[in-house]
């Protein structure tokens, strides 16, 4: 199976008339199964939050996007003196931002806010549409077993 965690890539030749050389999967050892198998969720995770982190437009988007990925390995794995190591880290880094960081100007932190409650009011009239789309849907549903 090309692209399974228990093989790695062979060699050798498609029978037929072609000739073409194709891959022939050869089965892992008992102990390399589960370090091939962490090395591929690994790539997988990390190719996704790099291209998140690439065109990400705003710092808060980075972070979350590396937040992400953290989330994502300790949801596979335990490590609880990784992710305290990371929280720590972020504490501190956070601590640095308001001890150096150059504040945001007013105008910006305006827009912010008006954007955020934006946001915030087109998300509640969503889940109010959402909600009543639903009930007609039920309402039709009914009416249709009703009916029939």
């Amino acid at each position: 199976m090309a692209g399974h965690v228990r093989t790695m890539p062979g060699t050798g030749r498609q029978p037929g008339v072609t000739g073409r050389s194709r891959k022939v999967r050869v089965h892992l050892p008992p102990g390399e199964a589960e370090v091939a198998k962490r090395v591929k969720q690994r790539n997988g995770a990390r190719t996704i939050a790099q291209h998140r982190i690439v065109s990400a437009r705003t710092p808060q988007a980075r972070l979350d996007a590396a937040r992400d990925y953290v989330r994502s390995a300790a949801a596979k794995y335990r490590a609880d003196d990784e992710i305290a190591v990371a929280v720590e880290a972020l504490l501190a880094a956070g601590d640095r931002i308001f001890a150096r960081g150059a504040p945001v100007d007013p105008g910006t932190r305006a827009a912010r806010q008006v954007r955020a409650a934006r946001n915030r009011e087109r998300a509640r009239t969503n889940q109010v549409l959402i909600r009543e789309g639903r009930k007609s849907v039920r309402r039709q549903q009914m009416e249709a077993r009703e009916s029939a």
